[in-house]
């Protein structure tokens, strides 16, 4: 349950991106469409290879709590750049 929560928290992250993109940039469409390819691309490429290297390696507590770590040092660095983007609407 708390995984699906987490996923679903993710992929509203990209919609929302999207939506900032197009009413507060100003961007047409396509232009936030474009904006949001690298991130894309990203998860296209390493979900498949995550799905491919879990069942081989084994999946494990290591694995939660590694992937918590990297994330709480991702997040303290989106946080960083949420905030500018505060202050960029203001």
């Amino acid at each position: 349950m708390i995984t699906a929560l987490c996923s679903t928290g993710g992929f509203l992250g990209l919609e929302y991106m999207s939506l900032y993109f197009q009413l507060v940039k100003g961007e047409s469409t396509l232009g936030a469409a474009v904006r949001l390819l690298p991130m894309i691309g990203c998860m296209a490429v390493f979900m498949p290879v995550v799905g491919w290297v879990v069942p081989r390696v084994g999946g494990g507590v290591w694995w939660a709590v590694g992937g918590g770590m990297v994330a709480t040092v991702g997040g303290v660095g989106l946080g960083e750049y949420y905030f500018l983007i505060l202050v960029d609407m203001c």
